[in-house]
């Protein structure tokens, strides 16, 4: 099948219709099945749902799942959106079950594309499968210094290490540093301060912030 023709959808972990950062209580939620916006609902609420040659433009740090997208035979798509119009719009659709997004089985079943965006997104999670399976896959190796970031963020020290082992060159900014610091995380700080590399800082920062004092020595 053509694959501008799979029509995918990626939704958080609360799984709500407007993707929010936390969970709303009484927000209607995305289900398996047929789901509808009522009639009484703005005008402007719609699902909105991308092609599988698109579907990497939609991750997100707070995108957990992804489920394949049928437009019934009776909906008239709202609009089109997105490159190359890649995007659409209606006020029903019917879902498959969901699959999680960052999940080895998940790449493989619709041939995901790995950008940077989705390597940060796995070390925010801690997905060292996802890493291994990615450096030896002889794709292309996309990644900035939110991989670091995110890892340090969320004190996945596994995956910092795997970082700095990977032979891969190290793309770091001072932001994670400055957060473990201000943030009291010694396992980071720790890290860091025995890793070897180059200990990135802004002085500034942690001088408004308080936390000058706090600089690994």
């Amino acid at each position: 099948m053509n694959s501008d023709k799979i029509y995918l959808i990626i939704t958080s972990d609360c799984e709500e219709y407007t993707m929010p950062i936390v969970p709303v209580d009484g927000a209607k939620k995305y289900k398996t099945g047929l789901n509808v916006y009522p009639k009484s609902s703005s005008p402007h609420d719609k699902f909105v749902y991308t092609n599988k040659n698109s579907v990497h433009t939609s991750y997100t740090k707070w995108s957990a799942w992804i489920r394949i997208v049928i437009i019934p035979s009776n909906q008239k798509e709202l609009c089109k959106c997105g490159n190359n119009k890649s995007c659409g719009a209606v006020r029903q659709i019917i879902l498959s079950k969901r699959y999680p997004l960052y999940d080895l089985k998940t790449i493989k079943k619709f041939n995901l594309k790995i950008t940077a965006d989705y390597i940060s997104y796995a070390c925010k999670l801690g997905k060292i499968d996802i890493l291994e399976w990615w450096k030896n896959s002889g794709l292309p190796l996309e990644y900035d210094s939110d991989a670091i970031k995110y890892a340090s963020y969320y004190s996945h020290i596994n995956i910092l290490e795997w970082w700095k082992t990977s032979g891969l060159p190290l793309k770091y900014s001072d932001e994670p540093l400055n957060h473990a610091i201000a943030y009291n995380d010694s396992k980071v700080v720790n890290w860091w301060k025995k890793s070897g590399l180059k200990l990135k800082y802004d002085m500034g920062f942690l001088y408004m912030t308080g936390n000058i004092y706090k600089l690994p020595v």
